[in-house]
């Protein structure tokens, strides 16, 4: 399996690659390549982690970052207990997606007739490992333009109840890593400064 390493160039000067400012030609790219992941460096900053998400979302790759949301947890425990916690996932998950089924129809049906065209949204989140996962959420509307629900549901967290999805798949967990957003692993590896290890611009390697 090939793997790419996206990383901070060094100070000599770096070739001028046109697929690194434009989305349709990086996917491209990544479709005709025969890379199956891409290892990129949190330091890049925000706007260039979600450019290659968004890009590798729609290459089919899978989108990993070093970050300060590591899951030690995973990471010490044997097979056993990550088989465990997945079961934990999934049961709890199911459960409580139809515990609460009530409550998310109602809220579909109050979102959808305020916001016709949109009901969920999708925001990028850290999963095990470092993995880009797309997170859903109910759509509450722009800070400027909030549907009537839209603060309440923020406030207590309602807007979030779509994410049993990512969990029954496997996607995120109720424990042993912390689902931490894009932007905030962004800035807790900014904070810190935690050791990367240093590659020189783009290049490829086989795992």
């Amino acid at each position: 399996m090939g793997k790419l390493l996206v990383t901070l160039p060094r100070k000599s000067k770096q070739p001028y690659l046109p697929a690194l400012e434009n989305e349709e030609l990086l996917v491209n790219c990544l479709q005709h390549s025969p890379i199956n992941l891409v290892d990129i460096d949190p330091r890049l900053g925000t706007t260039c982690l979600l450019f290659w998400a968004e890009a590798c979302h729609k290459a089919n790759k899978q989108l990993y970052i070093r970050s300060a949301f590591s899951n030690r947890f995973l990471k010490k425990s044997n097979p056993f207990l990550r088989f465990f916690a997945r079961i934990i996932d999934f049961c709890l998950g199911c459960g409580l997606l139809l515990w609460l089924s009530p409550i998310i129809l109602a809220l579909m049906f109050v979102i959808r007739r305020y916001s016709p065209e949109m009901l969920f949204i999708s925001e990028w989140y850290v999963g095990e490992r470092g993995k880009l996962i797309r997170g859903l959420k109910f759509y509450t509307g722009s800070e400027a333009n909030m549907i009537p629900i839209g603060s309440w549901m923020r406030k207590y967290g309602l807007d979030n109840l779509p994410k049993l999805v990512n969990i029954i798949r496997g996607e995120l967990s109720f424990f042993g890593y912390n689902n931490g957003q894009l932007d905030e692993a962004v800035q807790s590896s900014l904070n810190i400064q935690q050791p990367l290890v240093s590659y020189s611009g783009l290049n490829t390697s086989n795992l």
